[in-house]
């Protein structure tokens, strides 16, 4: 029993060390402006992500269905507000499509905008990994980034698909033998935390130019998974009972879906500086693709002005 917990203390401080001195990493990488930045091009980027999904998994489920439930899902964690004004982008969009050329150059354009936000997130692991992609890499390479790009997404509408399912199991249990409503909301609470710790280990090992191990990239995937449930509660009961648009009006709506995405992303970016200093302390360092490098900075001491 002594050994057990010494073993646990022990690995408490080694958790508490990564954390501090991941911080303290993305601290000098000024997570604000990075956070923020993906916050704003996201915000456009959600519908396009949406109407992809839509069309992807429209071929093989209902996709008036689907569509329903994801925005279910985004009322539930931005409010109606905010997800009636998403519905109202999707209808605009689908609007646009009265011939099949339009449809199809529509789809093109959505599907650029939609991997183009994840070429943004890998290029900002890349910096908070200090890796750089080597120059003049090609026009094969960035094919092969919007393809890898489109496979996260699809993986992240399967894991949705996977959400609604489980759900709707359990929305059926609860019925059927009268769960209590708080066991329910655990229930839903450790899917969401089982689902992003899952694509968080994928995107985390796939989406930048730097693989970590799997191990690695599972527990610091864990980690971030944990603070992303924490603070969509908290976000929850914050933001969506809060007057923000009674003193924004109906730009409000999108401003909290803006203020949803900059907290997700500056927690998945903590989480990729979790997953560098884990692998820097455990010696077990990510490895660069093959059109990529690692880099250093260092201070240049004694220069006069």
């Amino acid at each position: 029993m002594e050994s057990k917990r010494k073993r646990f203390i022990k690995h408490l401080k080694h958790f508490t060390l990564f954390a501090r001195l991941a911080f303290e990493n993305f601290k000098k990488n000024d997570p604000l402006r990075l956070a923020a930045s993906t916050a704003f091009f996201a915000t456009f980027a959600l519908p396009a992500i949406i109407v992809v999904l839509l069309q992807l998994f429209g071929m093989f489920f209902n996709r008036r269905e689907f569509g329903q439930n994801i925005l279910e899902k985004l009322s539930e964690n931005l409010g109606t507000v905010s997800a009636d004004e998403i519905r109202s982008i999707l209808r605009n969009i689908y609007a646009m499509s009265e011939t099949w050329y339009i449809t199809v150059l529509g789809f093109i354009f959505l599907l650029f905008v939609s991997t183009t936000l994840f070429i943004i997130i890998r290029n900002t692991i890349n910096q908070l990994w200090s890796i750089r992609v080597k120059e003049h890499p090609g026009f094969k390479f960035h094919i092969k980034q919007r393809a890898k790009s489109l496979g996260i997404i699809s993986l992240g509408g399967l894991l949705l698909f996977i959400v609604f399912l489980l759900e709707g199991i359990r929305i059926y249990l609860e019925k059927e033998f009268g769960y209590l409503p708080i066991l329910g909301n655990f229930l839903n609470e450790l899917i969401f935390l089982t689902v992003a710790t899952t694509w968080f280990s994928i995107a985390f090992r796939f989406i930048a130019d730097g693989r970590p191990y799997w191990r690695i990239s599972f527990l610091g995937s864990t980690f971030t998974a944990i603070l992303f449930t924490v603070g969509k509660i908290i976000l929850k009961a914050v933001l969506i009972n809060s007057n923000i648009n009674e003193i924004y009006g109906t730009s409000g709506a999108i401003l909290l879906v803006m203020l949803y995405i900059f907290y997700s992303s500056f927690i998945f970016y903590y989480g990729a500086c979790f997953i560098q200093t884990m692998s820097e302390e455990l010696k077990l360092p990510i490895k660069t693709t093959r059109m990529a490098y690692k880099f250093r900075l260092e201070e240049i001491k004694g220069l006069a002005p």
